[in-house]
């Protein structure tokens, strides 16, 4: 009879092992789902979210390809995307709209709690980026119009120089008014023009009235507002910009 009672208690103990891995199992398949599951609903939402915050589409026909790593749990509590890549068209960065940009980066770091309450992106460090872009003569004038709508001029862009053209009020009559210059880069993010020639009604205007003239017109593109980021190239083509940016680490 002992013998019985003590193969009926290793008999009960063995399958209580049994069961306790059993369940043990179950419970680490079921937090492994969580974890896939919880990871999976994440990148969604924090992608599409990145995805709109980058690229914000105009009126016109906009084409946008944004390639972003898959986000593990520990890089987005860390404010970390490893890798992105962007192809956009007639999209929008901060007022300026490209008429083509294209990003390789190698990772970049975003401030968290801004993206989950605000779902805003702010990014505060850049890894090895890259950035190809180019602005055309329309999009500068969209530009100008929105930042010095008192302006009321129109921005065109030469091989290797840049027309500012409109109208002026002269001995009370209006006449029409350019003044070529140049477009340089001043800082990491911001390019200015700087007139060289003023024409009134096509007669070539003294250097005294000219410099007047330009201190009244601080005019500037901001490029990229508020990324770590600076240009590196610029070139001056018929009708449009070409510009190339990189990591401010670089």
């Amino acid at each position: 009879m002992e013998v019985v009672g003590l193969d009926q208690s290793k008999k009960s103990i063995y399958f209580f092992k049994k069961k306790a891995i059993k369940f043990s199992i179950l419970i680490l398949t079921i937090i492994i789902l969580l974890i896939i599951m919880t990871e999976i609903g994440m990148n969604y939402w924090v992608r599409s979210t990145i995805r709109q915050e980058l690229i914000k589409a105009t009126a016109m026909e906009s084409k946008a390809t944004v390639n972003i790593r898959w986000i593990r749990i520990s890089d987005f509590f860390a404010g970390k995307v490893n890798q992105i890549s962007i192809d956009a068209q007639n999209s929008i960065f901060n007022d300026l709209r490209y008429s083509r940009l294209t990003m390789d980066c190698r990772g970049f770091w975003f401030d968290l709690p801004q993206l989950l309450k605000e779902r805003r992106l702010v990014i505060t460090r850049m890894g090895l980026t890259r950035i190809f872009a180019t602005v055309d003569e329309t999009a500068l004038n969209e530009y100008l119009a929105l930042r010095y709508p008192e302006l009321n001029s129109n921005f065109g862009v030469r091989w290797g120089g840049v027309v500012l053209s409109g109208w002026a009020p002269v001995f009370n009559k209006l006449v029409p008014i350019e003044l070529e210059g140049d477009l340089k880069v001043v800082s990491e993010r911001h390019l200015r023009f700087y007139p060289t020639r003023l024409l009134i009604a096509g007669q070539k205007v003294s250097g005294a009235l000219l410099k007047v003239v330009s201190e009244q017109l601080p005019i500037e593109f901001e490029i990229m507002k508020g990324w770590p980021l600076k240009i590196s190239g610029l070139k001056l083509d018929e009708k449009k910009i070409e510009l190339n940016m990189e990591d401010t680490k670089t």
